[in-house]
């Protein structure tokens, strides 16, 4: 009869205990709890075990959370098995209603050891490559500047071997793995373009001038299309490359072909920018090739049918075409920070020349210059406020504001500017500023004053160009004829 009393007692239907020691607001206690039953069974006999008093754990009151000692509370309807608990752990019964205190640590230097081995990421592939692109880059542009200081046919042979290297080293980043390491690739590529102005500087005769401009960007553009093409992923660096290439290029044909001084043709890309903004996201569906719907016109008939699902190929599955057009919107916006990157830079530079022609010059057609760079200024700035992507929003922003900036610099500067106006126009825009960007941000407001914004944004575009005629004296000009 022992013997079977022991047998059952050893039985394996017995429950599953653990050990675990529960700390409460007032006490503390050494437990055995099963663990296959959930916790939120268990519950009323914790906090009746750990009550101060009988009478105060039978009174009603707020719900109780277990928690590991500096952990998040765990789920009741868990058991201990389940939620991994062992033999020997601490855990911690509060109320809902009350945060569990801090931890402690009694040994400083463990405690800084692990939250520096949670917090801080280990050095692993891949971390010094922004430092390698910049220094790419940066060396590239002290062997140009080199070359560049020195008169022209000065250090042939210097640029004879540079002019060798150059096919070198573009053979070594497109055949390389632009996969691993795509800023790399186009890192060493962007390199070779100092490389090569500065070869220019040796082979052409004459200063740095409009030829050498031309040359650069057409290399530089021709550059970017390989490198786009090798390199999908840094699609924005490429596009914003490709696009001042483009633009300079442009701009030294003018200069060359037409009776233009770099002063205008600044003031004509100023007052061209915020359109060029504006189609700057149809350029960038165009060219990621998106399929855009056509706008209904008077008199189009509408069609149900979808001509690109006729089309039997790999986009007729559903998930497919879906994933394509995913990755599409993807590569779409990259071309269009890359745009509107090139905006900015070009803009910037168009303003900072047009503020020292306005600073170094006392005729009173500068107040016409003045007048563009405020116009432009606010454009950009009303244009930024209606974006919903952070990026887009923010160079578009930061347009308006280097051309606000470059206003008031040249205007300081001016002889036709008084000092007075020159500091109670800063004063204002130094309060507004602050209106617009701190205190105005997260209210609530009406269609009509929505509206009022747009309509003062379609406004700044439609002075655009007066003011740039103007600014250009093309008026005078067509007077005179």
């Amino acid at each position: 009869m022992n013997d079977l009393l022991h047998d059952d007692l050893d039985s394996s239907d017995a429950p599953s205990l653990c050990h675990i020691c529960v700390v409460s607001p007032t006490r503390q206690i050494d437990i055995a709890l099963p663990d296959a039953v959930p916790l939120i069974l268990l519950m009323p006999r914790l906090v009746e075990l750990t009550a101060a008093s009988t009478e105060s754990a039978r009174q009603p009151g707020p719900g109780w959370t277990v928690a590991r000692i500096g952990g998040e509370p765990l789920d009741l309807n868990h058991s201990l098995g389940r939620l991994g608990i062992r033999n020997g752990e601490l855990l911690l019964l509060s109320p809902a209603e009350q945060a569990p205190p801090a931890v402690l640590s009694d040994d400083v230097i463990d405690a800084v050891a692990s939250y520096s081995s949670s917090q801080s990421s280990l050095w692993a592939t891949g971390r010094a490559q922004p430092i390698t692109c910049l220094l790419l880059v940066l060396t590239a542009l002290v062997a140009a500047v080199t070359m560049l200081r020195a008169p022209a046919g000065t250090h042939l042979a210097l640029a004879s071997i540079v002019l060798l290297a150059i096919p070198a080293l573009i053979t070594l980043a497109l055949l390389g793995r632009p996969a691993r390491s795509p800023w790399a690739t186009t890192s060493l590529l962007i390199a070779t373009v100092p490389l090569a102005t500065g070869v220019l500087g040796q082979f052409i005769p004459g200063g740095p001038g409009a030829p050498h401009a031309l040359v650069v960007a057409i290399y530089t553009l021709c550059l970017m299309v390989l490198a786009a093409r090798r390199s999908p992923e840094t699609a924005h660096l490429h596009t914003s490359l490709a696009t001042i290439a483009v633009v300079v290029a442009l701009g030294t044909i003018m200069l060359m072909v037409a009776p233009m001084t770099p002063v205008h043709a600044a003031m004509a890309f100023l007052a061209a920018s915020p359109f060029a903004a504006a189609l700057a996201p149809r350029l960038a569906v165009a060219l990621a090739r998106l399929p855009l719907p056509p706008v209904p016109s008077p008199g189009m008939s509408l069609s149900l049918a979808d001509p690109a699902g006729e089309a039997p190929g790999p986009t007729s599955d559903p998930a497919t075409a879906t994933a394509e057009v995913e990755s599409r919107t993807v590569v779409a916006y990259r071309y269009l920070d890359g745009l509107l990157a090139a905006v900015l830079v070009l803009s910037g530079g168009a303003a900072t020349v047009t503020a020292i022609h306005l600073a170094t010059t006392d005729d009173p057609h500068g107040y016409a210059v003045l007048a563009l760079l405020a116009v432009i200024a606010a454009a950009f700035l009303l244009r930024g406020r209606g974006i919903a992507r952070t990026a887009p929003a923010v160079i578009i922003a930061s347009t308006g504001a280097v051309v606000a900036t470059a206003a008031m610099l040249g205007a300081a500067w001016s002889p036709l500017v008084p000092a007075p106006a020159t500091v109670a126009v800063a004063l204002a825009m130094l309060l507004g500023t602050f209106i617009v960007g701190v205190v105005l941000p997260g209210g609530t407001y009406t269609p009509v004053q929505y509206r009022l914004v747009e309509l003062l944004e379609y406004l700044m575009l439609a002075l655009a160009v007066p003011t740039g005629l103007w600014a250009l004296e093309l008026f005078s000009y067509v007077r005179g004829l």
